[in-house]
């Protein structure tokens, strides 16, 4: 048989039988990286840097590192030694999202936040409302509403719940009990309504350790409360920032942070039902791509109440295998940072504006049985790859 000399490879092909392969196709390729001119070069080995026992949950950006390891949340120091943040996490994938110098993260069980270096509770449990009964005072009569939260160092208020109520008959006031306290306050406000009104103004603000007080008069009332009914996130499985609020997704919904308050959301209020389990989001500039366990769509708009969902594909995409790129290699020519994750057959790319391209449809097929998996985008040897492992 007369020799082939080939002189630049075009990478992997598996759609069709070898005898069907134009001269550059794989049909294997172990160990091996293609160079911006075509060549092979055997693939770079590798140096371990931190010593763990069955890793996983791998997560940066700038100089923090971020993993988990027999249920502990590590931190990698620029030394390469790590420091434990947080332990007794369940086994899940976790998942980060970054936001003004600040960590969120989900597993699906849990979720919590880094601040300078230590992990905190993502937002507060809505406090039991207190005890109320009646005392002296020079509150007219009629039925009172009132609320309690809870106030963080940094300024987080909780959300608060359905209000409590108390009727005075005459003219007195109200003598709480039963305060409820959170490790994590400071200090706590009580909100109290006018006679017979529906808002909730400021009233007192307590110390961290009071669990009684007392409201004689309404003349002093403050600030309308703007937290009832918002609560901490659910326990979703992915995070993410986007215009403004954080998200999460969990089973098959996705639920919106107010804006700019990442840790209060309406759960009872404010959310997004899609057909099938949540398994990846995008946020790209003008939108959010989901991929879901059958179907990939483009949320269109700044924000839920305006979102326009655009189907772009009849297949899933898997979880964990999301990351981020240049636009180059998007048909329409599309620039900027792109969206790269996988679907159970394909490599997938989602830019601005809902383009989409199946990268390799028509070259490359994996056989559809992958559970769940990882990406990574990288710049190498002059070329831009998709790193992908997948798990069964």
């Amino acid at each position: 048989m007369k020799p082939i000399t080939v002189t630049k490879f075009k990478g992997l092909r598996n759609i069709d039988d070898l005898e069907r392969f134009d001269a550059g196709d794989l049909g294997e390729a172990i160990n091996i990286d293609l160079t911006d001119t075509g060549k092979l070069v055997m693939r770079s080995g590798y140096e371990s840097k931190v010593s763990a026992t069955a890793p996983h949950s791998l997560w940066g950006i700038g100089s923090t590192c971020l993993f988990i390891e027999s249920g502990a949340l590590k931190l990698v120091n620029p030394d390469y030694t790590t420091k434990t943040l947080r332990t007794g996490l369940a086994s899940h994938r976790m998942i980060y999202a970054e936001i003004n110098g600040r960590v969120y993260y989900g597993n699906g069980v849990q979720t919590g936040a880094i601040d300078n270096g230590q992990s905190r509770s993502w937002g507060f449990d809505v406090p039991v409302q207190p005890s109320a009964a009646v005392t002296v005072g020079l509150l007219p009569p009629g039925t009172y509403q009132y609320a309690l939260t809870f106030i963080r160092q940094d300024g987080q208020e909780s959300g608060t719940g359905k209000a409590g109520a108390i009727e005075l008959t005459g003219t007195s006031g109200i003598a709480f009990s039963n305060i409820a306290s959170h490790a994590e306050a400071i200090t706590k406000r009580l909100y109290v309504s006018t006679a017979n009104g529906e808002e909730l103004y400021h009233a007192l603000t307590l110390t961290a350790s009071d669990t009684t007080a007392s409201h004689q008069s309404n003349e002093s009332l403050g600030m309308r409360c703007t937290t009832q009914f918002c609560y901490p996130p659910p326990a979703g499985n992915i995070v993410f920032w986007y215009n403004g609020r954080m998200y999460v997704a969990s089973g098959n919904t996705l639920y919106p942070s107010k804006p700019y308050q990442y840790e209060l959301f309406e759960l009872d209020k404010t959310y997004l039902p899609f057909d099938s389990r949540i398994t990846i989001c995008a946020p790209v500039d003008d939108g959010i791509w989901i991929g879901t366990d059958t179907q990939t769509i483009f949320l269109a708009g700044p924000g839920p109440e305006s979102f326009q969902l655009i189907l772009k594909a009849n297949y899933g995409a898997i979880p964990g295998t999301l990351d981020y790129g240049s636009g180059e290699y998007l048909a329409d020519g599309t620039q900027g940072m792109i969206a790269y994750w996988s679907s159970p057959t394909s490599i997938c790319a989602g830019g601005n504006s809902g383009a989409f391209s199946n990268l390799t449809e028509k070259r490359y097929r994996f056989d559809g049985t992958a559970l769940a998996g990882a990406g990574h985008v990288r710049q190498y040897n002059g070329m831009n790859q998709y790193l992908l492992t997948v798990q069964s």
